[in-house]
């Protein structure tokens, strides 16, 4: 058996540390691509949920805009006649399309006057408890509610 030279002991150290070198660079040139490919694309889905949440933001203000003309253009004489209420409602149905789950009127103490997609036994209800209810009667102000 014949021992390595110091020649060939020196080639095969320097091989084996030239190879883990590389091998090190290449797994730290991996990290980092991966933990920049990571952050884009969480900044890339960042400001994609910001954009659709600011839609959705302008698309809740435009209905509740529409809701307010809806309330201005109510005369007094109908809010005091249910039947005349309901009327109303039903002649602006094209119109409030996006309101899937119907337009209601309600009195100032939060009893249901009348609705456009509601329930039997739903007329005469107390819906004064909602907060929803309360913080619009406290503020006289439109309030856009938590989602049911």
């Amino acid at each position: 058996m014949n021992p390595l030279t110091l020649k060939s002991k020196i080639s095969l150290t320097v091989s084996l540390l030239v190879t883990i070198m590389m091998i090190s660079f290449s797994a730290l040139i991996i990290s980092f691509f991966n933990h920049r490919f990571k952050e884009n694309i969480k900044e890339t889905q960042f400001t994609l949920v910001s954009q659709l949440a600011s839609q959705l933001d302008n698309q809740i203000r435009s209905a509740q805009a529409e809701l307010v003309q809806l309330a201005k253009s109510i005369p007094a004489a109908t809010l005091r006649d249910p039947a005349a209420s309901e009327r109303f409602l039903a002649d602006r149905t094209a119109n409030m399309m996006e309101f899937d789950s119907g337009v209601y009127i309600l009195s100032l103490y939060g009893i249901l006057i009348a609705g456009s997609d509601h329930e039997p036994g739903m007329r005469d209800r107390d819906f004064s408890t909602l907060d929803c209810f309360r913080k619009t009667v406290e503020s006289c102000k439109p309030q856009i509610s938590d989602p049911f």
